[in-house]
């Protein structure tokens, strides 16, 4: 379904470069992410968040139900989604969708 949404996304920017409208997540805000790391790291708790597949993976290798208590804890840490027309961008590379992994 990512994908399926990925490519029509493509064929909207493709076919109207300056007025397609996107979904757009920025990356999660520092201060709260380290403040959350920090604390796991007290409860001896390690997940790599460097990037958006590494925080994936880390989750996937702890035990549930601490994988869905942490992944609650980093959840809160993620900016809200915007929808941004791509007129507002200079580069596609500006449309990156943290919470996907896509860009």
């Amino acid at each position: 379904m990512l994908k399926a949404n990925g490519s029509v996304a493509e064929k909207l920017v493709e076919h109207y470069p300056k007025n397609a409208i996107i979904r757009r997540h920025i990356g999660p805000k520092e201060g709260a992410l380290k403040t959350t790391m920090e604390v796991f790291a007290e409860m001896g708790i390690q997940v790599d968040c460097t990037s958006p597949q590494s925080m994936q993976e880390g989750l996937n290798k702890l035990p549930s139900p601490l994988s869905l208590v942490v992944g609650s804890m980093l959840a809160r840490c993620m900016s809200l989604a915007t929808y941004h027309s791509t007129g507002e961008f200079d580069s596609p590379s500006d449309y990156f969708h943290y919470g996907l992994s896509m860009e």
